[in-house]
């Protein structure tokens, strides 16, 4: 049975019961929310559980997709977030989150923040219902601009307090991932090949989802911005691909919504801590097993399926901090990995394999988490990695 088709069984079923959502990442940084609506003539107000899973959460964001009519009526009043405890008394009065009502044909989505660190396997509880006191502003911590011309093309500009990225409009890939201290770990340029104009993130082929100028390709549209998250959604011109990235404080999810019937590739080409160096450049994998760039070069290829989880990170021994690529559906497709010598960038590629196929991923929906990491340890990078 479909999701659409269980939900609609479901709340025939159970008119109390509305709405159970798994999110849309796999194991590890799977959680699980419902969502109860109270009956007619009760409080006002819609109840969310949210359970940890198998694994420690550290700042999780929740995304709960909704029914219109399951919001509470809030009147002249603003809404607020709650978090309670289990007998139902207030912990917390005022949790960031973000209510985007969306499209006639999109639900309503509410993403909140799990502040601080919420244990394995431990359940929280929220409610979201009338304010009854005057609701303190949310800082911002997703912030977009529309920028005319960044590295010679128009841009969307969304500054987190981990990174500021730059997504360039008509190619529909990032160009920038600046870290706190300006390093930019991916460097595109307009021209330059290895040296530039070759950067990016995704760099998803065939449909070019890649910075520059965007041949074939839709404008990207921003089609929700607010305090905790943006999302920028790229299409092809003919509507065979297309993706759309969540902007979140401390990471980045893209999901591949559509494809062809042809397979892909996801790439991550660029500078980790700011310019590609042989000499200090470094790749993890989820086993914990480090490796040296310099050995795989343009003759030596690293090739092979990486271990599940399926994901990496790329750091900079002068630096304290990573960058790391998380694909959450497990699959047994080649991935890949080599350079052209220092001052290059890094050219890795989950279900990129031996030529001439080159492409050999297949899933859609696809889902990878990108973001930056405060630490080099292997133990909390993972930590953060599996919370993400």
């Amino acid at each position: 049975m479909g999701m659409r088709k269980f939900r609609d069984w479901l709340a025939a079923t159970l008119p109390s019961l509305l709405l159970v959502l798994i999110p849309s990442l796999a194991a590890p940084g799977q959680t699980t929310t419902t969502a109860h609506a109270k009956p007619p003539h009760a409080s006002p107000a819609l109840s969310i559980e949210v359970s940890a899973g198998a694994i420690e959460r550290i700042g999780k964001i929740v995304e709960v997709e909704l029914e219109t009519a399951q919001l509470p009526s809030s009147g002249e009043k603003a809404l607020t977030l709650v978090e309670v405890n289990e007998q139902g008394g207030i912990v917390d009065r005022h949790v960031p989150f973000q209510l985007d009502q969306g499209e006639a044909a999109n639900p309503p989505l509410l993403t909140f923040l799990l502040s601080g660190g919420t244990p394995a396997k431990a359940t929280r509880r929220f409610r979201l219902q009338r304010a009854t006191e005057a609701v303190p502003p949310l800082a911002p911590q997703v912030q977009v601009e529309e920028v005319a011309e960044y590295e010679g093309f128009p841009a969307f500009r969304i500054t987190t307090p981990a990174a500021t990225y730059y997504y360039h409009v008509g190619g529909s890939g990032f160009a920038s991932l600046i870290d706190r201290e300006g390093h930019d770990w991916i460097s595109h340029h307009p021209e330059g090949g290895f040296q530039g104009s070759y950067r990016g993130i995704p760099n998803v082929a065939p449909p070019e989802f890649h910075p520059g100028p965007g041949k074939g390709k839709k404008e990207s549209r921003l089609i929700r911005s607010g305090p905790l998250r943006a999302s920028i959604l790229s299409e092809t011109e003919d509507g065979a691909w297309s993706v759309v990235w969540d902007i979140f404080p401390a990471y980045a999810n893209m999901t591949l919504l559509k494809k062809s019937a042809a397979p892909y590739w996801i790439l991550y080409e660029g500078t980790p801590g700011g310019s590609f160096d042989t000499e200090n450049d470094y790749w993890v994998q989820s086993t914990g097993k480090r490796l040296p760039v310099a050995p795989n070069d343009q003759d030596n290829f690293w090739e092979g399926t990486l271990p599940s989880p399926q994901w990496v990170y790329f750091g900079d021994e002068k630096l304290r901090r990573v960058l790391f690529l998380a694909l959450r559906e497990a699959d047994d497709f080649p991935d890949e990995f080599w350079h052209r010598g220092s001052g290059s960038m890094t050219v890795f590629g989950f279900g990129r394999g031996p030529r001439p196929q080159w492409q050999y991923m297949q899933t859609v929906p696809t889902h990878l988490t990108i973001g930056l990491v405060e630490s080099s340890d292997f133990g909390e990078v993972k930590r953060r990695i599996e919370s993400a």
